[in-house]
């Protein structure tokens, strides 16, 4: 706590309740950790602006990482697999999300109260994405690319669009603002959520197979 501009890397956090956790410090860098099996959380980041978390493994948890009220933390190339809840929970603005794998969790990647998120090139398996948060701006302020994909298909997520047709196939398809649209003819499977739609009104989704 209140520690910053710290290293955090090469280490094994096996077997406890939180691998590691900081609050309040910020500017820490997070590389090379394996976190495993542990009861809470890998890793978890509180209150904490400018984390850097790169190349670490943070499996079989509840979660694998927790991004908490901390704005601009940069997560790439991770391995956030097999979790009980989530691969990675974010809450904070200003989030760059790149090169991981999330499979196999409850939920691949939440973003929960986040603003101005950005995602891509995440591969994910058995889950997908998530977005929650009372605002419209928790919705319609990210950005997450086509390169992102769950069971090998991309994810569409589009914002602040009216009218329009969405029958190319996708992994998931999410809408933020958008307003009569047609969703038609997508088969999905193996997905936490296949077709999520925030503040999103007067849309026809129409024969697609979800299972």
């Amino acid at each position: 706590r209140y520690s910053d501009n710290n290293e955090i890397s090469g280490n094994m956090l096996i077997l406890n309740n939180q691998g590691i956790k900081i609050d309040y410090s910020n500017g820490n860098v997070f590389d090379n950790n394996k976190a495993i099996s542990n009861s809470n959380t890998g890793l978890y980041i509180s209150s904490s602006d400018d984390s850097k978390v790169f190349n670490n493994v943070a499996v079989d948890s509840n979660y694998g990482l927790a991004n908490m009220y901390s704005d601009r933390t940069i997560i790439d190339s991770n391995k956030f697999n097999d979790n009980d809840q989530f691969g990675l929970q974010l809450r904070g603005d200003d989030i760059v999300v790149s090169n991981n794998d999330a499979s196999n969790n409850s939920l691949g990647i939440s973003l929960s109260g986040a603003f101005r998120a950005k995602l891509l090139n995440n591969q994910m398996f058995n889950d997908g994405i998530s977005i929650a948060g009372y605002f419209l701006e928790n919705w319609n302020t990210h950005s997450i690319a086509s390169s992102n994909k769950v069971n090998g298909k991309s994810i569409l997520y589009l914002k602040n669009q009216t009218n329009g047709l969405i029958n190319q196939e996708y992994g998931q398809v999410i809408l933020a603002n958008c307003h009569y649209l047609v969703i038609e003819n997508q088969t999905i499977s193996s997905v936490t959520t296949a077709l999520l739609l925030g503040h999103s009104d007067n849309n026809t989704i129409r024969f697609n197979i979800v299972s």
